[in-house]
């Protein structure tokens, strides 16, 4: 009967010890802290990560969409787009959906500077020369009005006025136009000026006077 009452009492006593060990095991991993990565964990993720972007990006293993994205991205960024960035690639997924898009809703995404960008890609010598000159502002009006190369190198006071462009805006864009198109400023230049005394008229020499007559001598 004793050696019964100890095997009971010596695994009711195992029971309990094994209990508390579970409960504790249990209590340890709810209430554990979280810590965070190591800095070579950290590190390390980062370094993936990035190994994971690269390969994203790498021609070989892109699709056409992907690639199509990619180069769009990169003419965002040449354009200097950086702010507008998402907004551009949430609307459109390659370059032609930009050209195939109504005026309104390119600036509406980007403004009229995305405007006259898309222009530019599409051709437009006019809106090319206006980014260089940093006043792309203007492309709608000189569109309105039809102002091509050629009648911007002769618009005189009121035109520029009627245009709504400024002295200083006009200063810029006549710089850019001569920079880009300097044959079209070559051949307007006129010839140049004749001297005054190229011109004259010479008069005719005056005849020449008879010599003087000589004195005959008294006969003899």
């Amino acid at each position: 009967a004793f050696g019964s009452d100890c095997d009971r009492s010596e695994s009711c006593f195992s029971q309990r010890i094994l209990r508390l060990h579970r409960s504790s095991a249990a209590a340890a991993r709810v209430e554990a802290p979280y810590w965070p990565l190591a800095p070579w964990s950290q590190s390390r993720a980062k370094s993936e990560s990035q190994i994971r972007r690269a390969k994203s990006e790498d021609p070989v293993n892109m699709t056409d969409a992907e690639t199509q994205k990619t180069e769009l991205g990169q003419w965002i960024d040449s354009q200097g787009f950086t702010a507008q960035r998402d907004d551009i690639l949430a609307s459109a997924d390659d370059i032609q959906d930009l050209v195939a898009a109504s005026e309104d809703d390119l600036r509406e995404i980007g403004g009229e500077r995305l405007v006259c960008c898309v222009a530019a890609h599409k051709g437009d010598k006019i809106a090319a020369l206006l980014i260089d000159a940093g006043v792309p502002q203007y492309r709608q009006s000189f569109a309105e009005n039809y102002v091509d190369l050629e009648a911007l190198r002769v618009l005189e006071d009121e035109d520029w006025k009627a245009l709504g462009v400024p002295v200083g805006h006009r200063a810029k864009i006549s710089s850019a136009h001569k920079a880009r198109h300097p044959a079209l400023w070559e051949s307007s230049r006129p010839p140049p000026e004749t001297p005054a005394a190229a011109l004259r008229t010479p008069l005719p020499a005056e005849p020449a006077a008879p010599p003087p007559a000589q004195a005959r001598a008294p006969p003899p």
